[in-house]
């Protein structure tokens, strides 16, 4: 399954890379989910 998600600050994408897994939070803002923090799941 393919879910799309908006970043609400793309700097916080910038230390990720293709296939790393992640932990985040995402809030839905009119109709958009909207990932409010983001980071590589240990």
């Amino acid at each position: 399954m393919t879910m799309v998600f908006t970043a609400k600050n793309l700097a916080q994408l910038e230390p990720l890379q293709a296939g790393d897994k992640v932990k985040f939070k995402a809030v839905s803002e009119n109709g958009k989910l909207l990932v409010t923090d983001i980071q590589a799941a240990k």
